[in-house]
């Protein structure tokens, strides 16, 4: 078993380059990596690193781009939350979690997202290099998160009903919410 950066995954197959210093392989969950050896002194503190960044091992739940800065945010069933710069085409952050996401929305700044999971929608806050928690919402299988214009207010969806609410305070006004709609909402 290969411990490669916040994936864990067999290595599939493997290839020696010709000078012999680099063995570059693929990995159970699509990943293709590469690792700089010397032959005549091993040594076991090598580095792993992605040839191409590391990509979702699984399908792609929920993606958004944000209006402000150049980011594509994406979840998938691989259990983690990417964070993309489409500009210089580099991975920005990857975060696991314990559960699937199944949605997420970029704040309009783009200094935070909100996460629907099976359980409850997280709104978090975007660093440098990771995502922070600062606000969890009890909403079950929220499948659809979008934000105002304005990013003051934010809709998740769950099965049958549409609920908005207010992104710096995480209220949800009654008279904001729609439930018992007779079809489950997915934006096509």
């Amino acid at each position: 078993m290969l411990m490669a950066g916040v994936m864990s995954s067999k290595v599939r197959c493997m290839s020696l380059n010709a000078t012999e210093d680099s063995l570059v392989f693929t990995t159970e969950n699509n990943q293709l990596m590469r690792v700089p050896i010397n032959i005549e002194r091993p040594t076991d503190d090598a580095k792993y690193e992605y040839l191409i960044y590391p990509f979702h091992s699984r399908g792609i739940n929920g993606m958004d781009v944000c209006i402000k800065k150049q980011l594509v945010g994406t979840c998938g069933a691989d259990k983690t939350v990417r964070i993309w710069n489409y500009h210089t085409k580099t991975l920005e952050i990857c975060e696991v979690f314990q559960d699937e996401a199944n949605s997420l929305a970029f704040h309009p700044s783009g200094f935070h997202v909100v996460v629907g999971f099976t359980d409850k929608v997280r709104m978090m806050n975007v660093f440098q290099k990771t995502l922070k928690t600062f606000k969890e919402i009890g909403i079950k299988l929220c499948r659809e998160i979008r934000f105002s214009n304005g990013g003051h207010l934010f809709a998740c969806t769950n099965q049958h009903a549409i609920s908005v609410y207010k992104f710096y305070t995480a209220e949800c006004p009654p008279e904001l919410s729609l439930i018992h709609i007779s079809e489950p909402t997915r934006r096509s």
